[in-house]
């Protein structure tokens, strides 16, 4: 859960250059991104499931889940 396909993000970064190259950055910034990605939703987890609004129908999700991805983004390093 949570592992990144490597061979997939190659392929993603591969076609994205076909429309417009990634400079050597923004590939080094890949890894940051993807971490704040995780932290974005892990968030949002955390505040739905500690601020239950009533009479909606929301569907309450396990905020560890996105927790487990942020904590594997932080050995990831840029490809």
């Amino acid at each position: 859960m949570g592992e990144i396909d490597i061979e997939r993000m190659k392929s993603f970064i591969k076609g994205y250059d076909l429309l417009r190259k990634l400079d050597g950055d923004e590939v080094a910034a890949l890894p940051t991104y993807l971490r704040l990605a995780a932290l974005r939703f892990w968030l949002s987890r955390l505040y739905d499931f500690h601020n239950v609004r009533q009479g909606e129908d929301i569907t309450i999700k396990d905020p560890d889940h996105f927790k487990n991805i942020l904590i594997k983004r932080q050995s990831f390093k840029a490809l």
